[in-house]
């Protein structure tokens, strides 16, 4: 929402609604009685020609260990990750809601960023693993997630594109949580992230939230409703887990693209 001379407007928009449902390339989900149909944007290709990819599994891979017994080197290379749903309900509270009780009914995403949204590919308490030389495209959240407990994860030389959320979030253990949680020392390197937030406007390229020295390096960051490089989570001056972080010789442009504000090519907190 934002104000306009003086009053209060709300911003939204309708997703699948038929009486809409008119110009080439569009398409529309009839779920009740399955259906799905589609306006072409060349009437010349056969309809046999068309290739329609309708996703059914929200994850493709988890690499996951434990505290105790964590995974290591495990190497994805030369793969292509493709189609995931993008389904999402967040149920985490907004940090202006003081009650401890859960959520019966969650949000239509997270508070800001997609923070707390899974990644299409994701590693927790993995140690010495590696995505290289791979692309990562039409997933609905993110593309690769970085989660608890994870040392030395690298994701180079890969393109993700046409995502539903954003290309790469890290995310360890709060400052306040035990050190069996902590992300540190994964590197993001000459990655290309572009085409992304094509369902959640918020999601980021990079998102690194609670990890430590890591390197973000060489990437090119594009075409993004929001901030291309998002560095820390905590707002004022509480403990924090994310420092230590290099953020070098990156290309970031096109990002916003008119939709949202508050936001940088590369964006510093905490």
């Amino acid at each position: 929402d934002y104000k306009r001379n003086g009053t209060m407007e709300l911003q939204y928009y309708l997703e699948n609604v038929p009486t809409t449902f008119s110009s080439p390339n569009e398409w529309f989900l009839d779920v009740k009685n399955g259906m799905l149909y589609y306006i072409p944007e060349d009437w010349e290709t056969p309809i046999d020609d068309l290739e329609i990819y309708a996703p059914t599994q929200s994850r493709l891979v988890q690499v996951r260990g434990t505290a105790e017994n964590p995974v290591s080197g495990i190497r994805f290379r030369n793969l292509d990750f493709l189609c995931t749903k993008g389904d999402y309900e967040s149920m985490t509270r907004f940090m202006d809601d003081p009650s401890d009780e859960p959520l019966d009914v969650g949000y239509a995403a997270d508070e800001q960023a997609l923070c707390d949204a899974y990644g299409a590919i994701s590693f927790s308490y993995a140690e010495d693993c590696s995505i290289t030389d791979c692309t990562v495209s039409c997933v609905g959240l993110h593309a690769v997630e970085i989660f608890h407990g994870c040392h030395n994860v690298r994701v180079e030389n890969t393109r993700m594109e046409h995502l539903g959320g954003g290309g790469i979030k890290i995310c360890g253990g709060r400052a306040e949580e035990s050190a069996e949680k902590e992300t540190s020392y994964c590197v993001v390197r000459q990655n290309l992230i572009r085409n992304i937030g094509k369902r959640f406007a918020a999601a980021c390229g990079i998102l690194v939230m609670h990890a430590s020295h890591n390197e973000i390096s060489e990437n090119e960051v594009c075409y993004t409703d929001y901030t291309g490089i998002s560095i820390g989570w905590v707002w004022g001056y509480k403990p924090s887990s994310c420092y230590g972080n290099i953020v070098r010789r990156n290309h970031v442009h096109h990002v916003g693209m008119g939709q949202l504000s508050d936001m940088g090519g590369i964006y510093l907190l905490g």
